[in-house]
């Protein structure tokens, strides 16, 4: 990502749910004005909840007095639209609209592996070049203009032709998939290809609290004999989610064959179907994803990316121990009295 934005020669579009000002935070607001002091438009978008989760709101304060111009998405404010267009949960970076990085990767140390204590965390993303960053780079544009202005400057005429679509191709199919609340494009996408699956649906997420939909389609699956298998972190960092059945329709759970053991936030969002569709991005497999969030996902298509995730799907199964319908059923009375008010708030 740093590394897309140092080599910007006309434009970076910066996209992201948590910047937090710890060592992660200041270098990449030091790439970015530095990038913008060498007249290149440089835009950021970024979410205030996500910031004022990590307690170091507002990071745009650090942009004042430079070129970057900084927007707040969905600032807090007594209106429908404020409910209505939910969260920015999306990250992502796209240089001079013909490379991209997207993914779950917030900005913060944690994310980065600079950690003073114990730093496990797991997440995925993905670089993309070719036409698929051309149609990011038009999303972000209908993000940024749903966004309120943090800091003022104006464009020099060099910024303002950056717009413009730079011609680029890629050797692998992928589509851009982006959700905005209430639009569930990508629990759309899933629900068709879980339908679709013919021997393995492969699920690594941190949070996961599915909709009944994608609940109804996963429990299908398992019936017609697809290996349905969920990685998940052994401990989760927002303990509601924890005290939660893994799946729950009809007082009945599915089974999950693993999840993970020893890492404390297992943050990558990410689904492999058969081995050939692999989708990669911001977007959780609970309520809040699916429905209240702009989210930012790519899917790719064929056997090369797929065998890839699949691999990287073993690979941290080694570090995962299976957990199983029995288990669930004698877990403890503590964990079963916090499941039922826990599911009453599943959707927030």
């Amino acid at each position: 990502m740093l590394e897309l934005i140092a080599e910007a020669q006309a434009e970076v579009l910066f996209e992201n749910f948590i910047f937090r000002r710890d060592q992660a935070g200041p270098a990449f607001a030091a790439a970015l004005i530095e990038r913008a002091q060498n007249e290149v438009a440089v835009r950021v978008v970024h979410d205030p909840f996500g910031c004022l989760s990590t307690l170091r709101w507002p990071i745009g304060s650090v942009f004042r007095g430079s070129r970057v111009q900084v927007r707040v998405y969905n600032p807090p404010r007594a209106t429908w639209s404020f409910i209505k267009w939910g969260r920015d949960h999306r990250k992502l970076v796209v240089q001079d609209r013909e490379r991209l990085v997207a993914g779950g990767l917030c900005i913060a140390d944690v994310w980065a592996g600079n950690c003073v204590k114990q730093c496990t965390w797991r997440d995925s993303a993905l670089l993309v070049n070719g036409e698929a960053a051309t149609g990011a780079a038009a999303d972000f544009d209908q993000m940024w203009g749903r966004s309120k202005a943090f800091t003022r400057s104006r464009l020099t005429k060099r910024q303002q032709a950056a717009k413009r679509a730079l011609a680029a191709c890629g050797d692998v199919p992928v589509r851009i998939l982006a959700d905005k609340a209430g639009e569930h494009r990508v629990e759309q996408a899933k629900i068709t290809v879980f339908n679709a699956a013919r021997e393995e649906i492969l699920i690594t997420n941190s949070y996961f609290v599915p909709t009944r939909a994608v609940v109804e389609v996963l429990l299908d699956a398992q019936k017609r004999g697809i290996d349905v298998r969920v990685l998940m972190p052994h401990y989760s960092n927002h303990h509601i989610v924890g005290w939660l059945p893994i799946i729950r329709s009809a007082n009945c759970c599915v089974p999950a064959s693993a999840l993970g053991a020893g890492m404390d936030h297992d943050g990558a969002m990410t689904v492999v179907v058969d081995r050939c569709w692999p989708l990669i991005g911001s977007s959780n497999v609970d309520v809040l994803s699916l429905e209240k969030k702009a989210e930012f996902n790519v899917e790719v298509h064929g056997l090369r990316m797929g065998e890839q995730m699949s691999a990287v799907f073993e690979r941290d199964c080694r570090w995962a121990v299976p957990y199983e319908y029995g288990e669930w059923r004698q877990r403890r009375m503590g964990r079963r009295m916090k499941a039922r008010p826990s599911f009453a708030l599943r959707k927030w």
